[in-house]
């Protein structure tokens, strides 16, 4: 991985890269009060974007006060358009977290 995307307090969406990615890694801690689904998006701008609408084309829960994360192989997630994040209160919702996750991407 060349390149590291840190954010403390995601809640709306957020532009990781808006170029072809591989996402290699990525950690994230709830400091929410509740559950919270990050979603990611296959797109290059945030426009492109429209939540719970938009399918992810990847999403991780994080239960309240928990962190995850996750190393992928060699071959990593690609992200052909680009990378747009955004942390919400429901699975694929529309809602944006109030309080916001802190998020590691790791990527090429």
């Amino acid at each position: 991985m060349q390149s590291w995307y840190t954010e403390a307090d995601v809640t709306a969406l957020s532009l990781v890269s808006a170029t072809p990615v591989k996402m290699g890694a990525y950690s994230i801690t709830n400091v929410s009060g509740g559950t919270t689904f990050v979603q990611f998006f296959d797109a290059a701008a945030t426009s492109d974007v429209t939540l719970g609408t938009t399918l992810p084309a990847w999403q991780q829960f994080v239960g309240s006060g928990l962190a995850n994360e996750a190393h992928f192989t060699s071959s990593g997630l690609l992200f052909k358009n680009g990378l747009v994040i955004a942390a919400t209160t429901a699975s694929h919702g529309g809602t944006e977290e109030a309080a916001g996750v802190d998020i590691s991407i790791g990527y090429d």
